[in-house]
């Protein structure tokens, strides 16, 4: 899989760069979901219902996919970067969406540390900084 990253082509077009492009937009869709689920289980909590097992399973099964998602996108990013260095055109533009994106994965890992040590709510803000960041990543690259 490594080899193949690093002989692939790279450029809009490409097969990395299509493959990133993609995953950056089910990544926003996936993580509008998911934070959306998250919100539902903390309105069940604070009305004093129980959000029930499966929702609570689901949000978590939506978070890894998030995540692996986001990964995934970021790394292939990465790559797409590496290998078109060199090109002037469009190269503030791409390292500011790679920030972006960098932070935005970040997020998304510290929201998953957090809700497996319990702590909700810094869970909630840094899922909200990744949701947050995932908009503003394609946004970004879209203006």
């Amino acid at each position: 899989m490594l080899l193949a990253l690093v002989l692939a082509d790279a450029g809009e077009g490409s097969l990395i760069y299509n493959i990133h492009k993609f995953g950056g937009y089910s990544t926003l869709a996936l993580s509008l979901a998911n934070t959306a689920l998250g919100w539902k289980i903390l309105n069940d909590y604070e009305n004093g219902k129980n959000p029930g097992d499966n929702l609570i399973k689901a949000h978590r099964l939506l978070g890894y996919t998030t995540l692996t998602f986001a990964t995934t996108t970021t790394v292939l990013g990465y790559v797409n970067f590496w290998k078109m260095r060199k090109e002037e055109v469009g190269r503030k533009k791409r390292l500011i969406h790679g920030v972006i994106s960098t932070f935005t994965t970040a997020s998304f890992l510290t929201a998953g540390f957090l809700a497996r040590r319990g702590d909700y709510k810094n869970h909630r803000t840094a899922a909200i900084l990744a949701t947050g960041g995932t908009l503003a990543t394609v946004f970004w690259i879209i203006w």
